[in-house]
């Protein structure tokens, strides 16, 4: 028997045939409900560090393509459309805008 890795994280739905078909053997636990919640929410955590530590403009586009799929899974998760969700944001950038100006609030002086 070779040497064994411990990951103990969410993983995507095809990276254990990708491990086999190289000779590996994938050791795997199927988890649902609360349990499959709180692993997205860890993924969701893991895959924003790593887009905060990309450098490139290929970097970023992957690592938010990875935070886009892990949102997408938390939206199938709990039976959301997925089409709420981008309607829900077109909604609130129509009231409030978006963040591509870049303004900081840095306090409020009430009159």
């Amino acid at each position: 028997m070779g040497e064994r890795t411990e990951y103990d994280k969410l993983i995507r739905d095809k990276i254990d045939q990708r491990i086999e078909s190289r000779g590996a053997e994938a050791i795997l636990e199927q988890v649902e409900g609360e349990e499959l919640w709180e692993r997205l929410h860890q993924k969701l955590d893991e895959e924003s560090l790593e887009l905060h530590e990309a450098k490139t403009d290929e970097e970023l586009a992957n690592e938010i393509g990875d935070v886009v799929e892990v949102l997408r899974a938390m939206c199938e998760h709990k039976g959301i459309d997925w089409d709420d969700v981008e309607a829900a944001r077109v909604k609130k950038a129509e009231e409030r805008g978006g963040f591509s100006e870049g303004k900081v609030l840095k306090g409020v002086v009430e009159k």
